[in-house]
């Protein structure tokens, strides 16, 4: 039976000039795929020169995938009007959807506002509402009070950060209970929240393009943390961590790639040491090209359900050294694909560098082993197979794959 699914997407973004880079595009079966989608740019001008001509303000990818784009741009941004403009065009350009053909199902991305338009269209287009969690719900106030002003973070529990953490809590509690199931990141993802633990839910990992990930780099002997904002991805854990051990590694460096708007901070955190390098942030197939020629990959971060990084450094056959928050140690296995730190443990992390820096054997066995495992359940078409079953179980009822997942009810 043909389905037609709406995805709402708080961008910013543009879709990728590969359609098989999109997650979207790897649904399965008898699937047509909206993606209501804002992008960075202020100009159609700048989307046609990557997407071609005819991309605005319908990207019409083939017969199954169809991109609706929204130029935030035009706005300041994370500005109140920005938001609010996203908010219109995703309501709007959803009812627009749904009169031309019945709308099946509609997933909202987070319990932001995406996740609140969502549910509006499940309302007003009476169909199926899927929510998907993309974060660890408890800290997620942590990420969304602060936005690009994460750097700057401290754990002094301010008047803003109370009303953010009551905010997110009611917005996760009003959205859960009111859809018709969860796409959670990782098993016990809810542990916090008791009540929630009884909404249908199933697993899915984040999209990976396994395909892209290159294979067989040169294992220069780096430690490669890449992402940002540094802060929530710990880049100054790492940094502690390293010099603690760097006089028994003269040869080993640590690398930090990405967009760090305070690098002065990180700076003054490496002083004198000449072994942590700082790369700027570049193109995804050039980032790869740095994670496949690393030895070690670090993410060391103070929050995340299930970073895509970890997959891809598996993948690429690297050991990965994780923290233990959210859906880290579920896709990186302690002694099996990485090693697991308790989070913000510098003397822990140190140690795990250590034990790895050691030994070459157990950076291979750690290696293969997640590669092998990344390759074979991470890969696009599992990912399309577990988003096809969770349409189909939503809308039909059907008993799938994706019905027997671990649950909420699940425990790690």
């Amino acid at each position: 039976m043909p389905l037609k699914f709406l995805y709402v997407f708080p961008g910013l973004m543009p879709p990728p000039g590969d359609p098989s880079n999109a997650e979207m595009y790897h649904v399965g079966g008898d699937i047509t795929v909206d993606v209501l989608l804002p992008t960075w740019d202020a100009k159609a001008d700048s989307l046609r020169a990557s997407l071609g001509e005819n991309c605005f303000p319908t990207y019409k990818v083939n017969e199954k995938l169809t991109y609706h784009l929204f130029l935030a741009g035009r706005y300041k941004l994370l500005s109140f009007r920005q938001k609010a403009a996203i908010f219109w065009f995703h309501v709007g350009q959803g009812l627009r959807v749904g009169r031309e053909k019945r709308v099946d199902c509609v997933m909202g991305y987070s319990t932001g506002l995406a996740g609140v338009a969502a549910w509006v269209l499940s309302v007003l287009l009476r169909t199926k509402f899927i929510l998907r969690l993309p974060n660890v719900p408890e800290n997620a106030y942590r990420f969304n009070a602060f936005g690009g002003n994460a750097y700057h973070y401290s754990a002094r529990v301010s008047v803003k950060t109370r009303i953010a953490r009551v905010v997110s809590d009611l917005l996760l509690r009003f959205l859960v209970l009111r859809c018709d199931r969860l796409h959670l990141m990782y098993p016990n993802q809810l542990q916090k929240y008791p009540r929630l633990q009884e909404v249908p839910a199933a697993v899915i990992h984040s999209f990976t393009a396994m395909s892209r990930i290159p294979q067989g780099g040169k294992s220069d002997g780096s430690v490669l943390l890449m992402g940002a904002p540094w802060f929530l991805k710990g880049a100054d854990l790492l940094i502690r961590a390293f010099r603690k051990i760097e006089s028994e590694f003269p040869d080993t460096k640590v690398q930090l790639l990405g967009h760090f708007p305070d690098e002065h901070l990180i700076r003054e955190m490496i002083g004198d040491s000449r072994q942590i390098e700082i790369l700027k942030a570049r193109p995804n197939l050039q980032a790869l090209q740095i994670l496949a020629d690393c030895s070690i990959y670090a993410l060391c971060s103070r929050t995340d359900a299930a970073p895509r990084v970890v997959l891809e450094a598996m993948a690429a056959g690297k050991p990965v050294i994780g923290s233990r928050v959210g859906g880290v140690p579920y896709y990186n296995r302690d002694g099996e694909t990485g090693l697991i730190f308790e989070s913000e443990n510098i003397d822990e992390l140190a140690e795990k560098l250590r034990l790895l820096l050691n030994s070459p054997e157990l950076r291979a066995r750690l290696g293969q082993n997640g590669q092998r495992i990344a390759r074979a359940q991470y890969n696009e078409a599992e990912w399309g197979r577990k988003m096809k079953e969770l349409i189909e179980l939503t809308v039909l009822g059907r008993i799938s794959e994706a019905e027997k997942e671990p649950s909420a009810r699940a425990t790690s």
